[in-house]
């Protein structure tokens, strides 16, 4: 898997692939719409000429990563599948198809084995199931709530730009509103994938908080008998992707390009319910930084087999 094809490479994390792809031994090329064709990305002082979409053969690529809208995917699946390229999925548009495995690096690697398209979760979704899969290796998990506070980042170049419009401000919603519900879409997104993830029901609200990188959360849930607070920080310490902080409190600084969950405050009350605060990279582990990993342990498995 020698060639490599970021589209979207003029986005944030179309961007971080590249960064994080300049550290591993292929040849990256960046494309965009067409209106960015020939633009000049710079990213670590390496120069990359941007191709536009409709001139691009993907069947000149080992791999293809997607960091577009659902829509631009959507009217991509014909020409990607129909080349022999290996499809790695940021957006939205088929990780709730039952053909197409929905993949976090770390926990279920084996479901993209042998596969064409490979679906990477929402930013949120990937650190969430990291902690839920740590817990649930003692017992089910019941009563699941979880509030987000995502960074501007998260919304994009914009947003980051447009700082000044987020300042002091705390917004209860991402995406669009259901009028019925009063669910936003980034929460259905979060609910279904998890779900489908981990066979965990959860409920979740998501906000968004003036901080310009970094994801942070905070879980509730039912902890199962066979655990207890003690036991709970011994998981999460034996866990090769979480941090966890001995000061409860961290500057999100921390996070910044970390492919690690980062744990601050558990509590743990008398009814055994617990309540975590933890946060992570939503560029790094929650988007690119799960693309590329899917990417190498996929090269290393290949490598294994001969």
């Amino acid at each position: 898997m020698d060639k490599v094809l970021v589209l979207g490479a003029t986005g944030l994390v179309g961007r971080t692939c590249i960064e994080i792809l300049q550290n591993y031994a292929v040849r990256v090329d960046a494309a965009a719409s067409d209106r960015s064709e020939n633009q000049v990305l710079i990213v670590n002082n390496q120069a990359f000429v941007v191709k536009g979409v409709s001139h691009l053969n993907y069947s000149d690529y080992d791999v293809v990563f997607l960091c577009v809208s659902a829509s631009v995917a959507k009217s991509q699946y014909k020409r990607l599948i129909s080349s022999d390229c290996l499809v790695i999925d940021n957006s939205s548009a088929f990780r709730m198809h039952g053909n197409i495995p929905l993949v976090v690096a770390s926990l279920n690697l084996n479901q993209g084995v042998n596969k064409q398209w490979i679906a990477s979760p929402n930013c949120v979704v990937t650190p969430l199931v990291m902690v839920l899969s740590v817990i649930q290796k003692v017992g089910s998990l019941s009563a699941v709530f979880v509030a987000t506070y995502q960074s501007l980042s998260g919304a994009g170049q914009a947003a980051l730009n447009s700082q000044g419009d987020y300042s002091n401000r705390v917004i209860p919603f991402i995406g669009d509103v259901d009028k019925d519900t009063n669910r936003c879409s980034e929460e259905v997104k979060i609910i279904n994938e998890v779900k489908r993830l981990t066979q965990v029901s959860i409920e979740v609200m998501t906000v968004r908080v003036p901080v310009n990188y970094g994801h942070s959360m905070v879980l509730h849930a039912q902890l199962p008998d066979t655990i207890n607070f003690e036991q709970l920080v011994e998981l999460f310490k034996d866990c090769p992707y979480i941090t966890l902080h001995t000061e409860s409190a961290f500057d999100l600084s921390v996070v910044r390009k970390s492919m690690s969950v980062h744990i601050g405050r558990i509590v743990v009350n008398e009814s055994n319910q617990c309540t975590i605060w933890f946060a992570a990279d939503n560029l790094y582990l929650g988007a690119a930084g799960n693309m590329c990993d899917i990417l190498k342990q996929l090269c290393e498995m290949k490598v294994e087999e001969k």
